[in-house]
């Protein structure tokens, strides 16, 4: 059997993939929809809409409230309500996950237990408990995102990294995934996890390990929905990228879009339709597919005088039909890993040496080493790469999502 095409939003919007598009929804499919996910959002929800008098309580209280600027109407709020009942069904009890704001977005407020919580919690602390110098304050964020552990440092540079295939698609950076085994709990990471160093951070290997295991049950969620209408099976390995943001100051701005919405209309407007939005709250889990465009809305602390943070770890799912440079072809790139193994191999690991090696000399070896870089060297390429991501997106939003048009008089 052939593995499902799964759509690109960049390149596959053709003929072939015209069914993986949404048509433009209506004002009045965004007032049901909204009207339905707000419902959604009360406690033990999948039991009340089978009591009668709460489903009537419901039902009175959405008549009288006024969504995106108008009411909807008696039988449009009872449609909303017989839908919530084969919501109910598609709902999992054990794990929690659920539709979410939009149709293939799930999401689940008990997906990962606290035990789980607790030791990601635990292993993140390492590197939040650093001396400030060592901080690694996301570039041009304002020193409000601490990059904790996050994929664009030491990336693979074309030209420089050494590994198997130089095919590039003409870019000249790209960021490192870590393939996984085969879909569990937990998974198994088949290579390193860039930027987590595989003998002092096992702690949290093995919790990533367990956070993609538990995963894997909303992306099944989410991949069986792109393609409902045709034969699945399992993708068998997901690569992973984990970023930890840490925010300080007291008022976090409005981001820019990232991946892709769905094709909308609106005269003079651009030609994409936001079509929802999902509330983050602790302990939530969610999953999406990259043909949405997304967005982190802005944010501020409830008492500026106060400190306070959000931690969010990102989990980013890669077709393994399309195969691509990952930590299981590249060795690490991190200069200081190297040194300290060498250090260890020569001079305390070599017991038959009468006297250990001379840090010169240790050092002679390791600057001989290839397919390494320094911490200063990585932090300019991330900036490389940052750039060329942000023009990547610029083109794509002008040709694809940003385009405007209008309706002539003739």
């Amino acid at each position: 059997m052939c593995a499902p095409d799964f759509p690109f939003p960049f390149t596959d919007v053709d003929a072939a993939h015209i069914g993986d598009c949404d048509s433009v929804l209506t004002l009045v499919n965004l007032r049901m929809i909204e009207l339905s996910y707000a419902l959604r959002g009360k406690p033990l929800w999948w039991t009340k809409i089978h009591d009668p008098t709460i489903r009537s309580k419901w039902k009175a209280e959405a008549l009288e409230h006024e969504i995106r600027g108008d009411k909807l109407k008696e039988a449009e709020v009872e449609w909303v309500l017989e839908e919530l009942e084969d919501y109910a069904k598609m709902r999992d009890e054990t794990t929690g996950i659920q539709p979410s704001c939009h149709i293939r977005i799930w999401e689940s407020d008990e997906l990962v237990s606290q035990d789980l919580y607790s030791r990601l919690r635990s292993a993140v602390s390492v590197f939040e408990n650093v001396p400030e110098e060592e901080k690694d304050w996301h570039p041009r964020s304002n020193n409000q995102v601490l990059d904790l552990v996050h994929p664009s440092l030491f990336c693979a540079v074309y030209g420089r990294t050494q590994f198997w295939d130089t095919s590039n698609g003409g870019r000249e950076l790209k960021l490192l995934d870590t393939p996984d085994g085969e879909n569990g709990s937990p998974a198994r990471a088949l290579g390193y996890i860039n930027n987590v160093h595989p003998q002092k951070h096992k702690d949290l290997i093995t919790a990533i390990e367990y956070l993609v295991g538990r995963f894997s049950l909303l992306w099944d969620k989410v991949l069986t929905d792109i393609h409902s209408k045709h034969d699945f099976r399992d993708l068998g390995r997901a690569k992973v990228s984990g970023s930890y943001e840490w925010i300080y100051n007291p008022d976090y701005p409005l981001p820019r879009w990232e991946e892709f919405e769905q094709l909308g209309s609106k005269e003079n407007g651009s030609s994409n339709q936001p079509v929802g939005a999902v509330k983050t709250f602790v302990n939530r889990c969610i999953a999406f597919p990259n043909t949405y465009q997304h967005q982190v809305s802005s944010f501020k602390l409830v008492d500026p005088t106060k400190p306070g943070h959000r931690k969010i770890v990102a989990l980013f799912l890669v077709d393994p039909e399309d195969r691509l440079p990952s930590t299981s072809d590249i060795p690490p790139q991190q200069s200081d890993w190297t040194r300290e193994a060498i250090f260890e191999a020569l001079v305390r690991g070599n017991h038959r040496m009468k006297a250990p090696l001379p840090v010169e000399l240790v050092d002679m070896v390791a600057d001989r080493v290839d397919n390494v870089m320094t911490l200063e060297e990585a932090k300019a390429y991330r900036l490389e790469l940052m750039d060329e991501r942000a023009a990547f997106v610029d083109v794509v939003d002008e040709q694809h999502f940003c385009t405007t048009f209008n309706f002539c008089e003739h």
